[in-house]
């Protein structure tokens, strides 16, 4: 799928194009604008963020109180009980799309953090190849995010701006290529002198 040159492919036509699809095996896309937190959101990370947020705010509300008040505390004086952790569902129909992909191509989308990527690695478990273009933010956390995350990979490869990260299941190591910069020097005069 290729977006036109304008604003790209925002997240909610990316939902629309993929929810229902089932069976899906190839998605390439290019001049993609989904946002940062796109993925995230479809593996249910954002509450589990606000989880984390909450049991920061008990833990620094204790440790401003004694040690004895502290043993003395209620339930009553805690927040909400944290739910119990169950396997993760993907209630997303996009979202569930990107479990039979196995070729995923993704070009142009400079928003994507390492944290994206992992939850993208998380929703693409079947994949075998991933090629991610055109995202500057991108280290080599996204490498390992992507081989921890999908069960079947056999290539990654990351091109940043300057460099492009690259891991095959054949040699297991991470190859980094710098890109060189192309340049055509032209002589203005044909190397001969008259008078």
């Amino acid at each position: 799928l290729w977006c036109s040159a304008g604003s790209g492919l925002q997240d909610p036509q990316l939902e629309t194009i993929l929810s229902g699809r089932t069976l899906l095996q190839t998605l390439v896309l290019r001049n993609c604008a989904v946002s940062e937190g796109l993925f995230p959101r479809w593996c249910n990370r954002d509450r589990d963020e606000a989880l984390v947020r909450q049991l920061d705010q008990v833990l620094l509300s204790s440790l401003n109180r004694s040690f004895s008040e502290t043993l003395q505390l209620k339930p009553a004086d805690l927040p909400e009980s944290l739910p119990v952790r169950r396997k993760r569902q993907h209630l997303n129909s996009a979202a569930a799309a990107l479990r039979s992909v196995t070729y995923f191509s993704l070009g142009g989308a400079s928003s994507l953090s390492d944290r994206s990527c992992d939850a993208l690695a998380e929703l693409l478990h079947d994949a075998q190849t991933v090629d991610l273009r055109g995202c500057p933010q991108l280290s080599e956390e996204t490498l390992r995010s992507f081989r921890k995350g999908c069960r079947f990979i056999r290539s990654v490869s990351v091109t940043m701006r300057e460099r492009t990260l690259t891991w095959t299941a054949l040699t297991s190591s991470v190859k980094k290529h710098r890109h060189r910069r192309r340049s055509n020097f032209t002589s203005g005069s044909s190397g001969t002198e008259s008078n």
